[in-house]
């Protein structure tokens, strides 16, 4: 009973290494991170091979790792997406879906006004036609 009690998150925790190493290696990322537009890449963007995909999953062999390698690499200086295991292996998460950003358009410039007075300028004044200063 107490070598079972133990050994249960041990092998939970190999079989999640495996799950985890295994799909980023291949597929860039699990089945999770596809749901929500993410993928594991190398920094130059590539997928992570089978040797930095292990050692940026490492830690999930015991979740209290994973708490540690999550808290110290974020409390550390470095990009706040990546874990302790991360920066070691050369490897971040990033989104792989659009913006909800990128339908937002740009505001199309607004009249210029004079810096001095505050009046609308026209669109090719050099001088502002209410108070006579040059526009800046």
């Amino acid at each position: 009973m107490y070598l079972t009690l133990f050994s249960f998150p041990f092998f939970v925790g190999i079989l999640s290494i495996l799950y985890f190493t295994l799909l980023e290696t291949y597929y860039g990322s699990t089945f999770g991170k596809r749901i929500m537009n993410i993928k594991t890449t190398k920094l130059d963007g590539q997928k992570p091979p089978l040797d930095l995909a292990f050692i940026r999953n490492i830690s999930k062999i015991y979740w209290i790792l994973v708490l540690i390698d999550t808290v110290i690499g974020l409390a550390t200086p470095g990009d706040p997406h990546q874990k302790v295991t991360d920066r070691i292996a050369g490897t971040t998460v990033v989104s792989t879906g659009a913006s909800p950003l990128a339908s937002v358009k740009a505001a199309k410039p607004t009249a210029k006004l004079c810096s001095y007075c505050g009046q609308k300028l026209p669109a090719n004044a050099k001088y502002c036609p209410y108070c006579g200063k040059k526009k800046d």
